[in-house]
């Protein structure tokens, strides 16, 4: 009785993976590499994390004042690509440290003026700009310890005068 070469074969894959499969992984204790080659502050504090919260952005009727609002942070393990925390050209939100030191910055969209796009006569496309009372944002940057508030300022004028400041929040 001959035997077809594709049961051999899958009989001898089948063994290699199962004795494979068996084998010691590597650990920090039973590899070529020592404890003492690990940093000594090796903690939870050397981990990358990315701070995010929704912007809560709002006007009073009658003002023309813009106030900020922060909620629902969360601190997540991770790390953001670059640029990846741009969302638009409107603000701008330095982090900062006690000292007011810059950590990081956040670019931003102003959610209350939105353009709205529509069907016009003759097949044309509308675009009306909407001014609205109340808008989200979402915001996303690579946490620092240090980080204690966000400084939030207008990004497209020379007037460097502070919209808001929001503590941080981060647990």
């Amino acid at each position: 009785m001959r035997i077809p070469w594709i049961s051999v074969t899958a009989i001898a894959l089948m063994l290699i993976t199962a004795t494979g499969c068996k084998t010691a992984k590597p650990s920090v204790t039973n590899s070529a590499m020592s404890t003492a080659a690990l940093p000594a502050n090796n903690s939870i504090a050397d981990k990358n994390y990315i701070l995010g919260f929704t912007m809560r952005v709002y006007r009073t009727k009658g003002d023309s004042s813009i106030y900020f609002d922060a909620q629902g942070w969360i601190k997540a393990e991770g790390k953001l690509k670059p640029k990846q925390n741009n969302n638009g050209k409107d603000f701008i939100a330095l982090f900062v440290d006690d000292n007011n030191n810059v950590l990081a910055t956040s670019m931003l969209m102003n959610p209350l003026d939105v353009l709205m796009e529509s069907p016009g006569e003759g097949n044309g496309l509308v675009s009306v700009k909407v001014k609205k009372d109340e808008g989200y944002v979402t915001v996303r940057v690579n946490y620092k310890a240090a980080m204690k508030k966000i400084i939030i300022r207008k990004s497209d004028s020379a007037d460097t005068s502070t919209l808001a400041i929001i503590p941080i929040q981060a647990s």
